[in-house]
């Protein structure tokens, strides 16, 4: 870092320096959303410790102020609707120091931020399977960012020049392709809104993981948003068809002969086809024939097995019939001879009491 310096630009601060400028620089975001995060304004008094610097409209904070690297959300909510910046620093465990800077008119969602950053993942040999030396980029904190944020990575081992950011989606096990960033002396910066597992790479297998198999998924490859390898190989077969077409076409109108034996050929197919319409068509119509025939049967059976049930049924019922009828008049009559003595008895008592009274 270029600590204690005052200079003035229009470009994105670096760690541990301070600057002097008042632009906002603009990027595409992973999710394909664009934002503005103001990068800059007067800053004096930096201190190499990591001491809280600010000025009229930026804040700049060091990992080492917080518990475990996470920004309270007091922060963000102070500089929220705001032409206001905070900038945060660290650095990762390969010593990638790194800054996020968000702009407080961005801010959507005041949280607690987990500022840190790793270039570990527990994904990092998917990611490999998937890249060729990828520059991991771990966002520790859960779910989305309090807005869209300026990332940027000083003096990383990456190659000067256009480069794709990709995150890794762990349910597929596939990349997803971000953006296009540049790489300028080791420095690389982009705009991320929501955490997650990221890599920067030149280039990615296209497809998942899942359906890979010994290798076989090297053919799909994006190398700087190039075209997939598949799409080619049908843009080479679409290119033969066309080819063969063309000459098939000019044979025809320069060569009588080639008329001649294409017509041949054609005739013996015809002859051929007529013959196989024949067969199939009296096959189809003894199949027919077979189909209603035993429909016939079946149905003749399935009446007579009809008729045989209502006959074994009927007499069965009438004797169940007979049986319940019989149970009623039995019942009603042992009803009437149990309410006939009852009353009998009654009567009896009756005047028995009236005498003795």
């Amino acid at each position: 870092g270029n600590t204690g310096t005052n200079k003035n630009n229009n470009s994105t601060s670096k760690t541990a320096s301070n600057k002097n400028n008042g632009s906002s620089s603009g990027a595409k975001s992973g999710s394909g959303t664009s934002s503005t995060a103001a990068t800059g304004a007067a800053k004096t008094g930096a201190d190499s410790q990591g001491t809280t610097v600010t000025t009229s409209n930026t804040e700049r904070l060091d990992v080492s102020q917080f518990s475990n690297g996470i920004v309270p959300a007091e922060k963000f909510e102070a500089i929220k609707g705001q032409a206001k910046n905070l900038v945060l620093t660290g650095s990762t465990e390969n010593g990638f120091a790194y800054t996020i800077t968000f702009h407080g008119a961005d801010i959507v969602n005041a949280t607690d931020f987990n500022m840190n950053i790793t270039n570990a993942s527990d994904y990092r040999n998917e990611i490999e399977a998937l890249a060729d030396n990828p520059f991991i980029i771990s966002c520790q904190q859960q779910g989305s960012f309090p807005g869209p944020a300026l990332v940027e990575f000083i003096t990383t081992p990456l190659a000067d020049g256009e480069t794709l950011l990709f995150s890794y989606n762990p349910i597929d096990m596939e990349a997803v392709y971000n953006d296009k960033v540049s790489v300028a002396a080791g420095d690389v910066k982009f705009i991320l809104d929501t955490s997650g597992d990221y890599f920067i790479s030149a280039r990615a297998k296209a497809g998942s993981l899942l359906a890979t198999t010994d290798g076989g998924g090297n053919a799909a490859v994006a190398e700087n948003g190039g075209i997939h390898i598949p799409v080619l190989v049908w843009y080479i077969l679409g290119g033969i068809l066309f080819l063969a077409a063309l000459a098939f076409t000019i044979m025809w109108w320069r060569f009588p002969w080639f008329r001649t034996r294409v017509k041949e050929i054609l005739q013996i197919l015809g002859l051929r086809m007529k013959y196989f319409r024949r067969w199939l068509g009296s096959n189809l119509k003894i199949f027919g024939r077979l189909v209603k025939y035993h429909s016939g049967i079946l149905k003749r059976n399935l009446g007579y097995g009809a008729k045989a049930c209502k006959r074994a049924v009927a007499p069965v019922a009438l004797a169940i019939g007979r049986t319940i009828s019989r149970g009623i008049k039995v019942f009603g009559r042992s009803v009437a001879t149990s309410f006939g003595a009852f009353g009998g008895a009654v009567g009896k008592t009756t005047s028995h009491i009236i005498r003795k009274v």
